[in-house]
């Protein structure tokens, strides 16, 4: 039987190889389209979103966009969303920000982010959540920013959020918050707090800087 050169040998492992390369590269293709097709749609109506870029250095410096190595961190859908679209971010694992600023949402749609590990952050400003609607941010327990200002949340809100054992930042700018619900803002962890234009009076910013004297208060 006669062997194969050397030369013969060393082409084969160099075709497996090519090989290899273009099915990993048509694999990454796929998955990129993929993913790919809630981020066009979010960008179609109106959202936009930012990307963390993972893999070699090369890849992250020369191929930013064709990255199949990059993942969304941070969205902000459109004025017009509403529950119904929150279901498009779960597929980004990675999501640390969700912005819903001036957005329809009125809360039973967040139920859906408690499959994202890293979200710390939603901003809620000025969109149509209301108290009951809280109860499903509650159980996102990786919340560490709350943004409510400028929305209709009360202290019956606040109720439904006192579990968030991770809450740092919390701002209730514009709401109808009163010093009822100091109880429940000295037992957060918080780091910040904006209060104002409630109806937390001087004596209850008093009770909260002789509980919390690290807290940064606004109001």
């Amino acid at each position: 039987m006669q062997k194969r050169s050397p030369i013969r040998r060393l082409s084969t492992w160099v075709f497996l190889i090519i090989v290899a390369v273009l099915a990993l590269s048509v694999r990454f293709f796929i998955v990129h389209q993929r993913d790919m097709q809630p981020v066009v749609k979010i960008q179609s109506s109106g959202g936009w979103v930012t990307f963390e870029q993972h893999g070699p250095r090369w890849l992250r410096k020369w191929f930013p966009q064709q990255n199949p190595f990059r993942r969304v961190d941070i969205v902000s859908l459109s004025p017009d969303s509403t529950d119904d679209d929150l279901v498009q971010c779960v597929q980004f694992k990675d999501l640390q920000q969700l912005l819903l600023n001036g957005s329809q949402v009125k809360g039973p749609g967040l139920k859906c982010l408690r499959q994202l590990p890293r979200l710390h952050t939603i901003d809620l400003t000025k969109s149509s959540i209301n108290d009951d609607g809280l109860k499903y941010v509650e159980e996102i327990d990786t919340i560490e920013t709350l943004l409510l200002g400028r929305t209709g949340v009360t202290d019956a809100g606040l109720r439904n959020i006192q579990h968030l054992t991770r809450l740092k930042e919390l701002n209730l700018d514009g709401t109808k918050v009163t010093d009822d619900s100091l109880p429940i803002l000295i037992k957060f962890p918080l780091k910040e707090l904006n209060l104002r234009g409630t109806s937390v009076a001087p004596h209850g910013i008093s009770q909260l800087k002789e509980a919390k004297p690290a807290l940064e208060i606004t109001k």
